[in-house]
């Protein structure tokens, strides 16, 4: 009786084992699908407020973008002769319209017209 004793506490010592091995896997397996789930929650959440910012700053530059053409009708030559005639100044007989150059471009020196006998401090 003595080993079929013994036979029966092994049967029942691997039972256990495989029932603990069991249930790490089934344990792991549960943890992964929910770190899963979490990850895939996140990056559906940082999804909407990625979309919700990318909205706002085209709000702000479709504003942005009709402030600068209000302000560039308002700063047309025409337009500032018409406004000073407004303010009773005197309106100009014709308007012109001066092109515009680059901020980081070298200007020309000024050349005097007549008889003057200045000479430039600058040397280029």
């Amino acid at each position: 009786m003595a080993p079929a004793r013994h036979e029966a506490q092994r049967s029942t010592r691997r039972r256990w084992r495989d029932r603990s091995l069991t249930f790490k896997v089934s344990a792991i397996g549960a943890l992964t699908v929910v770190a899963l789930l979490s990850g895939s929650s996140y990056a559906a959440q940082r999804q909407v407020q990625l979309h919700q910012l990318q909205s706002t700053l085209l709000q702000a530059q479709a504003h942005y973008a009709a402030q600068v053409a209000a302000l560039t009708n308002d700063a047309a030559p025409a337009h500032v002769a018409v406004q000073a005639g407004h303010l009773h100044l005197v309106v100009p007989s014709s308007v012109t319209q001066i092109p515009s150059v680059p901020i980081n471009a070298a200007l020309p020196m000024a050349r005097l017209v007549g008889p003057y006998s200045v000479s430039s401090r600058t040397y280029r």
